[in-house]
């Protein structure tokens, strides 16, 4: 399946922030899971339990190899498909590809993008699952835990800051029908475990909330992902 984490849906969505919330890092905390259960990951930056391929690396394994219990984690992903220019071709056969793979039961895709609809329709027509995480201004997972299931407006207690030096906890929603129709974006729930138990294997059971510095450790967070060539 396809697993896709952004910041925002589109430029005229400001509820939140598009950097800086925690898209690298719930798609690192999930990975870390699947780590943990005897997959392998692949992904385009660098993590202490993944290998480390470079965009155009990942493409070549998603054409040429017949992948298993592999997770491919791909960041900014709207840089790899811009990288393909207006060759629709391209683009197309590479979605395909990637939807060939993640469709066999031990392969799983997680990319990042800052807004959803910067992606490429044709992508966005295939994924499976759109995930937002929102970033507190708390470290106390129970503070986070009750503002969320009193259903009460929780902007106020979120972290929109790209660079904020002190704490955070992170919350993953995902986003039922997202819309660019200003009216109606669609709506949000809490991934919880039971929620993710409908799409990942029975052996991966992962809560929605987690500190933000505990998997911070995990991954390179000074990396630029730059647009290659594909």
């Amino acid at each position: 399946m396809i697993y896709t984490f952004v910041g925002a849906l589109d430029e005229g969505d400001t509820f939140g922030s598009i950097r800086g919330n925690g898209k690298t890092a719930s798609m690192t905390y999930y990975a870390l899971a699947f780590y943990n259960a005897g997959y392998t990951i692949l992904s385009n930056y660098k993590t202490l339990f993944s290998e480390y391929l470079n965009s155009k690396e990942i493409r070549k394994k998603i054409f040429e190899e017949d992948l298993h219990y592999i997770v491919i984690c791909i960041d900014e992903l709207q840089l790899l498909l811009n990288s393909l220019g207006e060759k629709k071709t391209l683009i197309i056969d590479f979605v395909h590809e990637l939807l060939a793979q993640t469709r066999k039961r031990d392969v799983e895709s997680f990319c990042t993008s800052q807004r959803y609809f910067d992606l490429h329709k044709r992508f966005r027509s295939q994924n499976d699952i759109c995930l937002r995480p929102y970033k507190f201004h708390t470290i106390d997972e129970d503070i986070v835990i009750e503002l969320i299931s009193n259903e009460e407006d929780f902007i106020p207690y979120l972290c929109l800051k790209d660079r904020c030096p002190y704490e955070h906890t992170i919350a993953i929603f995902q986003l039922i029908n997202p819309s660019m129709n200003l009216l109606n974006r669609g709506r949000q729930i809490l991934f919880t475990e039971e929620e993710s138990s409908n799409y990942f294997p029975e052996d991966i059971k992962i809560s929605p909330i987690f500190r933000a510095k505990e998997i911070g450790k995990l991954y390179n967070q000074f990396q630029i992902i730059k647009k290659e060539e594909v």
